[in-house]
C-alpha cells in the first residue's frame, strides 16, 4: 500500500464553537534514518469537518458521523489541486489556505473558500510578483486574518513573502542570502513574523518587523517547529543528546524544557492550544511512536497511547480533544484527559 499524507483539520460552520483539529503528515522512518527535519506543526484549526490529504487529493470527513455510517456520507472530496504538505484557515474559517505539488513538481498555493470550494492560486511558479522564485510551502494567516504569509524558495536561497488578501498585493520579508528555513510564525499583534534557520552554522530563531526596521536573534540552536501562544513561545529543538520542546518567554529568555527526552527516544511533532495551556506531542522510540499530553508548564503528563502506532497529534482549539493518525489503522480522536478514544476513518476509504 502507498503511504499516504495526511493534514487535517476540523471546522463547524455558522454558529458553532470553534474546535478543531490539524494535521501534518511526516514520514518517521525516514526522519529517524536520516535527520531528517519534520515537518512544522502550527496550532490554528477549529471543529466540524476534518480534512485530509491522500494521493493528490484533499478529502473531508465529517467526525460526528461513526463507521457504520456509508463512506459516501461521511467522506467528501474537497480539492484535486495535487498532494498536500502543509495547510492553514483563517482565523473566521471562510478561507483554507494549502500547499500542493503541481504536474511539474514545484509547490504551488492555493486558497479555497470553505463553503462553496471555490478555490484560487495564491502563489505558483513563474507569477510575476514573485519573480523567479520557484517553490511555495507553509502558507499562514495572520492573526486577523488580513494577510498571508509564505515561503518561497530557489536554489539554496529562501524567503518569506506576505499577501495582503485585501489588495493582492504581495511583498517580501527580506531574509539573508542562503538562509533556509526550517518554520516560522506570526506574533499575537500581527506585527512581526519569528522565522528559524536551519542550514546556518549558528542556527536560532530571529524575530523581524513586516515594515524591515527591527530584527533580532531571540533563540539559538536548531529549532524545528516553532509556535506562538499569548504569553509564550513554545518549540521543538533538536540537539546531539536529543529532541525536545521547550518554552520561552516571548523575548525568547526565561527558557524551560517541557520534556527530557535523550536518544533513542525523541519527539517528533507537537501542536499547542490557541490558549497556550496544552500541548500534544508524539513520542518516538525503537519501540515505535506513541502520543502524549501536557500542560504548557509541563504538568500532568499523560500517555494517552500505548500501542506503538500512533503519531502526528493535533489538539482542538479548546484544548480537550486530540485527534491523531494510527499507522495501517486510521484517524481517531480522543479526550486529551484519558485514554478512551473513537475511530472515525478507516486507512484506505476511497470516494468516488
Amino acid at each position: 500500500m502507498n503511504k499516504l499524507t495526511w493534514v487535517l483539520f476540523s471546522l463547524y460552520f455558522a454558529l458553532f464553537v470553534l474546535l478543531g483539529l490539524v494535521f501534518y503528515h511526516q514520514y518517521l522512518e525516514q526522519f529517524l534514518a536520516s535527520g531528517t527535519q519534520p515537518e512544522a506543526i502550527e496550532t490554528r484549526s477549529p471543529v466540524g469537518y476534518i480534512y485530509y490529504s491522500q494521493g493528490n487529493n484533499l478529502f473531508r470527513v465529517n467526525p460526528d458521523l461513526n463507521l457504520d455510517a456509508a463512506t459516501g456520507d461521511r467522506i467528501e472530496r474537497y480539492q484535486s489541486t495535487g498532494e498536500v504538505f502543509h495547510l492553514d484557515l483563517s482565523p473566521n474559517g471562510s478561507q483554507i489556505a494549502y500547499d500542493s505539488k503541481n504536474n511539474f513538481g514545484f509547490l504551488e498555493i492555493w486558497e479555497v473558500e470553505t463553503t462553496n470550494h471555490l478555490a484560487s492560486i495564491v502563489a505558483t511558479r513563474g507569477q510575476a510578483d514573485l519573480a523567479d522564485w520557484q517553490d511555495f510551502r507553509m502558507p499562514k494567516y495572520s492573526p486577523l486574518g488580513t494577510k498571508l504569509a509564505f515561503i518561497a524558495a530557489k536554489n539554496e536561497n529562501e524567503t518569506i513573502f506576505i499577501k495582503d488578501l485585501a489588495s493582492g498585493k504581495i511583498d517580501e520579508l527580506v531574509i539573508p542570502a542562503n538562509w533556509q528555513l526550517s518554520d516560522f510564525s506570526w506574533t499575537k499583534d500581527g506585527q512581526k513574523i519569528i522565522y528559524c534557520t536551519k542550514n546556518q552554522t549558528a542556527n536560532g530563531c530571529w524575530s523581524q518587523s513586516l515594515n524591515q526596521t527591527q530584527t533580532e536573534k531571540i533563540l539559538t540552536g536548531d529549532v524545528l517547529a516553532i509556535t506562538i501562544s499569548e504569553t509564550a513561545i513554545i518549540y521543538l529543538s533538536q540537539s546531539p543528546e536529543g529532541t525536545n520542546i521547550f518554552r520561552s518567554d516571548l523575548n525568547g529568555k526565561d527558557i524551560s524544557a517541557l520534556t527530557d527526552l535523550v536518544l533513542p527516544n525523541q519527539v517528533t511533532s507537537f501542536q499547542v492550544d490557541p490558549q497556550g495551556e496544552s500541548l500534544v506531542y508524539s513520542v518516538r522510540s525503537q519501540s515505535g511512536s506513541e502520543i502524549y499530553s501536557a500542560k504548557t508548564d509541563g504538568r500532568n503528563r499523560l500517555q494517552l497511547t500505548n500501542d506503538n502506532h500512533s503519531e502526528q497529534p493535533v489538539i482542538s482549539a479548546n484544548g480537550q480533544k486530540v485527534g491523531y493518525l494510527k499507522r495501517d489503522d486510521g484517524i481517531y480522536i480522543s479526550p486529551i484527559d484519558n485514554l478512551a478514544s473513537q475511530k472515525i476513518t478507516n486507512l484506505g476509504e476511497t470516494v468516488r
